[in-house]
């Protein structure tokens, strides 16, 4: 099921959470490299699929990855201003030639297309989601504020773009050359097109002279601003970049590696090597610093440099040939066979040489190397085809000895399994001949086993158990390879690609269209693993380092990881693109995926993850929990942080470390301040170093609300301590127990705290009516206006007769804010003086002690 690959650039995102991917060959990595550019002689950067930004600083020499951008495939920089537009909807822009950048206001760019003029002019695109709407931005102040162009550049269907000047730009699309004289507003052909070939590139050394390569027509020039064009050259490859030197030298890069040059001005066009194409799948960027140094590249993670103008080209990584095995005899040394050389490494594949050992390097030899085994740091095993053979070396590789196991009559060796240093199996085949064999003096003689076995995949648990496939089928040995039995009735007429044992009983098969399937009983029965993605792809590869751990890889680069025993499976990551077959666990916990253009990648099996993060929360407090998965290694220390704004505190989980193991930790805190917004973490210590989860939120809520019962004016709160009394909403001095006789009418309400935690307030309590000892003077007390306004006096009105009566006022501190005897009518009480507040009025007959309050509201 293979699929086409060359422009699926939206699979290349990179996937955050899981492992590192690092890349060991090629370098800086194996992705599809889209743009190289310099800012002097000997700083540049490199951008590839998966939205790295990698910096140089010696010419290309050396390069070290400065930041992703994910989703990016293009960036510009000139005259110390940058742009990438990012797949994030975002731009970024940099004022110092790179080193540094800032995320952009514009937000919703969906294009890789930008340009600069000068060093403050900058042009982007922005377009909707579904692409139908491609608007035309430009900034005159390096990106400080952008005025709109064009709404809707899609009207015109531009791709190519290439300004000249803040005002001249060119541009293609399928019917012809187009040219902007006013910024990008509007736009006016100047080379029609009748017939399906496309202008594939534009590029202009001024705003009169300019290249465009047309699609089976060749290389146009135009020295008139676009008036006139003339085809300078037949160049029978597609174009996709061109590079101006200087006014008579230019290069020009495109598909199946080809590389043209020009050193007349474009007047004719030549292959830059003998050689005329490098191999690679299509060059896509390039770079010269003058007419004889320069860079180019593209697929494969192509990047080669020439110092003679393209006469010849050296390669920046040992290979880019697809890697058919990979083995370390310690976690230093190890070794990498390609088609027809190997390969060899001393500091874990940071750098590899390549050892004195070729085959198949002559025209129509198709001998190539298949498959190694290296015991220790300088002994092992490489096998080969046509014929059949291995070669054996004891000193590192300097030397090596050819084993022919069965003379010449064989052609391949289909597959090879040690189950220790001296025992080992391999598959011979050719034609209609076949045969299964066998070591135990560590390669350096086999005999065959039985007759006529004839297997695809190989794997020896020991000396006598071991099963093997042929095409849809498994078998089962139980005597050392002599017989087998067929354990497998596969409906699927699909081949078998892969086959991997963790123990006697447990293993998996994988073939086409997503087809993963796991036994636990020797192969007798199958079930059907499914693993969610978007598409079925076609499994390439599966092997488990333990019986937990293992890795799954298919024809379009994906890798994917168990570390349950394979019950369940993840999409862990991208070789973008890059096939890997090899799949090789390091004793260092390390796997090695390699395959095609020279992949060989490295994963750190010892990983964490924390996850599930959530704060259940109750009164001023948070019960904490999270998911902490540690593989192949321990986390010393969990800690959730948390705080208002900031992380100020901390308190450890329990379990407070983790060591290979996926546990929840949890964790209660107190004294929270309710109804606020609290940030939370996890922090573990990893390895030496600090790590975070995801950040979280979340807001303790306050005690449930007291209820209030009442007995006459008697009011009783649900709490038994912790109470403040309210009356109207204001505080009541004082009035702090559970129990609350009230002297006055209003509504009554009491909210609770404990342990510093403060209650909700509960639901008013209305009470109409004070139950007085001695009955008959509230009737005859009438007090008005209430509420007071800021300039009222108020009016007391007494209706008894033969009482001597006295009025008390106080605030709600019980301080007395006046006295004044009452005499039966209007008694003008002044409270002009008085402060805004709740005040309350105390009529007393002196005589009978019988009394009455009101309660006075001065605005």
């Amino acid at each position: 099921m293979k699929k086409n690959i060359q422009f699926c650039f939206l699979l290349l995102m990179s996937l955050p959470g899981f492992a590192q991917l690092k890349w060991l060959n090629p370098t800086p990595s194996g992705y599809i490299n889209t743009k190289i550019s310099f800012v002097n002689d000997s700083s540049g950067y490199l951008m590839n699929y998966n939205g790295d930004l990698f910096i140089s600083r010696d010419t290309g020499s050396n390069w070290q990855l400065l930041k992703n951008f994910a989703g990016a495939r293009q960036f510009k920089i000139n005259d110390s201003t940058g742009v990438i537009p990012a797949g994030d909807g975002f731009l970024y822009i940099s004022t110092d030639n790179g080193n540094t950048w800032r995320k952009d206001a514009m937000a919703g760019i969906r294009s890789e297309w930008c340009d600069i003029v000068g060093r403050d002019t900058l042009f982007i695109l922005k377009s909707t989601t579904s692409f139908y709407i491609t608007s035309l931005y430009k900034s005159v102040n390096r990106g400080v504020s952008w005025q709109l162009v064009n709404n809707n550049l899609n009207q015109y269907n531009l791709s190519n773009i290439d300004f000249i000047s803040s005002r001249v730009g060119y541009a293609s699309r399928a019917d012809g050359i187009y040219k902007t004289t006013d910024g990008g507003v509007s736009w006016q052909t100047v080379y029609t097109i009748t017939s399906s070939a496309n202008v594939t590139c534009v590029k202009f050394f001024t705003a009169d002279i300019g290249f465009a390569y047309r699609q089976g027509n060749g290389m146009l020039k135009t020295i008139d601003g676009g008036a006139t064009w003339t085809v300078s050259s037949t160049v029978a490859d597609d174009i996709s970049d061109i590079f101006w030197v200087n006014s008579n030298d230019a290069y020009a890069v495109g598909e199946h590696g080809v590389i043209y040059k020009t050193t007349d001005g474009g007047l004719s066009w030549i292959w830059a090597s003998p050689s005329a194409r490098i191999y690679a799948y299509g060059l896509y960027s390039q770079y010269f610093f003058n007419n004889n140094t320069g860079i180019v590249t593209g697929h494969r993670g192509r990047l080669l440099k020439t110092k003679d103008g393209g006469n010849t080209w050296t390669n920046h990584s040992p290979t880019y040939i697809d890697i058919s095995s990979i083995a370390f005899g310690n976690n230093a040394t190890g070794y990498a066979t390609t088609w027809n050389n190997v390969f060899k490494t001393t500091d874990a594949g940071i750098t590899w040489s390549q050892l004195p050992l070729e085959v198949g390097t002559t025209f129509a030899n198709y001998s190539r190397f298949e498959h190694s085994r290296f015991w220790d740091k300088d002994s092992g095993i490489i096998t080969a085809s046509l014929p059949a053979r291995l070669y054996k070396t004891t000193d590192g590789g300097n030397n090596w000895t050819i084993i022919n196991p069965a003379g010449s009559s064989y052609d391949n060796i289909t597959d090879m399994s040690f189950i220790n240093r001296d025992t080992g199996f391999i598959q011979l085949t050719t034609g209609s001949a076949y045969g299964l064999f066998k070591t135990t003096n560590a390669g350096n003689s086999w005999q065959e086993i039985g007759s006529y076995q004839n297997f695809n995949k190989l794997q020896f648990l020991n000396s006598r158990f071991g099963y093997a496939t042929r095409y849809n089928k498994v078998y089962r040995t139980a005597d050392g390879g002599v017989s087998w039995t067929e354990m497998n009735n596969d409906p699927s007429f699909s081949a078998l690609k892969g086959m991997w044992f963790v123990n006697p009983a447990k293993g998996f098969i994988i073939y086409d269209q997503g087809y993963l399937k796991m036994t636990a009983d020797s192969g007798r029965t199958w079930n059907q693993i499914n693993i969610s993605q978007q598409t079925l792809p076609d499994y390439t590869s599966i092997k488990f380092f333990n019986e937990k751990i293992g890795y799954l890889t298919d024809d379009e680069g994906w890798y994917y990881t168990t570390t349950d025993g394979g019950t369940k499976w993840k999409q862990s990551g991208s070789t973008g693109f890059n096939e890997c077959k090899v799949i090789y666990f390091k004793k260092d916990s390390t796997v090695i995926l390699s395959g095609i253009y020279g992949t060989i990648a490295s994963i750190d099996l010892a990983q964490y993850s924390i996850d599930s993060l959530t704060a259940t929360t109750a009164a001023c407090s948070a019960s904490l929990q999270a998911k902490v998965t540690t593989i192949l290694s321990k986390a010393d220390s969990i800690y959730f942080e948390y705080g208002k704004g900031s992380f100020t505190n901390k308190i450890a989980a329990a379990p407070v470390a983790a060591v290979d193991t996926a546990l929840v930790v949890r964790a209660t805190i107190n004294n929270l301040i309710a109804d606020s917004t609290y940030k939370l973490r996890v922090k573990i210590l990893y390895r030496g170093a600090y790590y975070y989860s995801a950040e979280n939120t979340f807001v303790p809520t306050k005690l449930p609300p007291p209820v209030i019962t009442a007995a006459g004016n008697t009011l009783t709160s649900s709490y038994n301590s912790g109470n403040q009394w309210y009356l109207d909403k204001i505080l009541l001095p004082g009035a702090t127990a559970k129990d609350y006789t009230a002297s006055v009418t209003g509504k009554y309400s009491v909210i609770a705290t404990q342990n510093g935690c403060p209650s909700i307030e509960s639901s008013d309590y209305d009470l109409t009516t004070i139950i007085n000892s001695t009955g008959g003077l509230a009737g005859e007390i009438t007090v008005f206006p209430n509420p007071a306004a800021k300039d009222d006096d108020i009016t007391i009105k007494v209706e008894s007769r033969n009482r001597t009566l006295q009025l008390t006022i106080t605030d709600l501190f019980g301080k007395v804010v006046a006295t004044k005897p009452l005499v039966r009518g209007s008694n003008i009480i002044p409270v002009k003086h008085m402060i805004k507040g709740l005040f309350i009025l105390s009529v007393t007959d002196v005589n009978t002690n019988e009394s009455t309050k009101r309660k006075l509201l001065k605005l």
